[in-house]
């Protein structure tokens, strides 16, 4: 029974598993969003790195930048962004038939960029034994015992 690997980090996770035959059982279209899921996590440390990642993205798939500080021009049919404080992006298509007016509607998804970390305080200094030493807090509902085993890094902005 064959298998494939892939990297993510210093973790590896499983992308498929091959039936009794040696059939793979896991249709392309799958294995392509699983790899670009993977790649996504990889570069994508922080909730910074995650916006510019979806940043660059939108911008490939023909979204077009919005200002925070001008007014917009939204046509239907056309796909926009924007960021906020480099931590959030707010995406949106305009439907081709839609029509400004009192009762026209729109659908709207969320979702959020950050995830359990270690963050550094404000007033991070300090010494002990000789070491200088940078304080850090906990964020977001990690499963903190699991990080026991890994290497952590810093990252941000």
């Amino acid at each position: 029974m064959a298998e494939e690997w892939v990297v993510v980090s210093d973790d590896v996770a499983r992308l498929s598993v091959d039936d009794e035959n040696g059939e793979d059982m896991m249709q392309p279209r799958y294995r392509e969003n699983a790899l670009n899921f993977i790649e996504f996590i990889k570069s994508s440390p922080t909730s910074f790195h995650a916006v510019d990642t979806c940043k660059k993205k939108l911008l490939d798939a023909g979204f077009t930048d919005l200002s925070d500080v001008v007014s917009w021009n939204l046509q239907p049919g056309n796909k926009y962004f924007l960021c906020q404080n480099n931590s959030a992006v707010i995406a949106f298509a305009v439907g081709k038939q839609f029509v400004h007016d009192a009762k026209s509607g729109f659908k709207i998804v969320g979702a959020h960029t950050d995830s359990p970390c270690l963050k550094v305080r404000p007033v991070s200094t300090q010494e002990s034994q000789g070491f200088i030493q940078v304080s850090v807090q906990l964020y977001g509902g990690g499963i903190w015992h699991s990080w026991f085993d890994r290497d952590l890094t810093v990252a941000g902005r």
